[in-house]
């Protein structure tokens, strides 16, 4: 088996809602019989847990702790001489004669081409094959988007990265012989931290153009506290960068 594919299976599992939280509720239905107290315990704690991590409170507090990013404003662009737009993720869909980009893919190509319009920079798209077999790239994807729904055309296509490390990596090779040093890097929030970290290691200075900021979590409200798949989601998002931000230190 892939190595890649089997961290990513561990990782989902184990670590990561809602895989996390079910593997969880399984072992305390199997330990319940022999020992019911740790058994009740488990299953408690993977309730409250869920619970928890569907409201919008918690997800917003964990998308905070992920780093600390304002607006993109064009006065902040600097000596930025182009746009990385990173992919995230892509969905079948018959309606578009196939594979099309995913709505977090697609929020990033929002923003892109706003800052883009804003600033007059160039833009490059990152993202390989999303699946082995996978035609078009994600970058490709990206591209199509870009000219039907917003009227723009990227000058570079980076198609071959399949993590965010070779995002940053395949993007400055490309860059570097165009001579560019500084980027406008647009992708989510929560994302931003170990992306940026990563493309200056690779060699590319990044200016953040986050997407989906965090709202604020006071005054406490209702619509913080009401459990919602989509906070789930955001959560699991915001836990993924958290733990791929603690692997960038350990690394170093």
């Amino acid at each position: 088996m892939d190595l890649g594919l089997l961290r990513r299976i561990v990782v989902d599992l184990l670590l990561l809602p809602p895989g996390s939280i079910v593997v969880a509720l399984l072992l305390g239905l199997l330990i319940s019989k022999r020992w019911p107290r740790t058994g009740r315990a488990v299953l408690w704690s993977a309730t409250v847990a869920l619970y928890l991590l569907s409201t919008s409170l918690v997800s917003t507090t964990l998308a905070r702790m992920t780093g600390d990013h304002a607006a993109f404003t064009p006065s902040a662009v600097g000596q930025a001489k182009a746009i990385v737009i990173l992919a995230a993720e892509q969905n079948e869909a018959p309606e578009y004669g196939g594979l099309t980009v995913g709505d977090l893919t697609l929020e990033r190509l929002r923003l892109g081409a706003k800052v883009a319009r804003e600033t007059g920079l160039p833009i490059l798209v990152s993202g390989g094959k999303f699946r082995p077999g996978d035609d078009p790239s994600m970058a490709r994807l990206m591209e199509r988007t870009l000219h039907d729904e917003f009227r723009l055309e990227p000058r570079w296509l980076e198609q071959a990265s399949q993590d965010t490390r070779e995002n940053a990596s395949m993007s400055a090779q490309i860059l570097r012989t165009e001579h560019i040093d500084t980027v406008v890097l647009v992708t989510h929030y929560c994302h931003m931290q170990r992306s940026m970290q990563l493309f200056e290691e690779a060699g590319l200075h990044a200016v953040a153009a986050p997407v989906d900021i965090p709202q604020a979590v006071l005054p406490l409200r209702w619509s913080l506290i009401r459990p919602a798949l989509s906070a789930l989601e955001e959560s699991e998002l915001a836990l993924h960068e958290l733990i791929g931000l603690a692997a960038n230190r350990l690394r170093f």
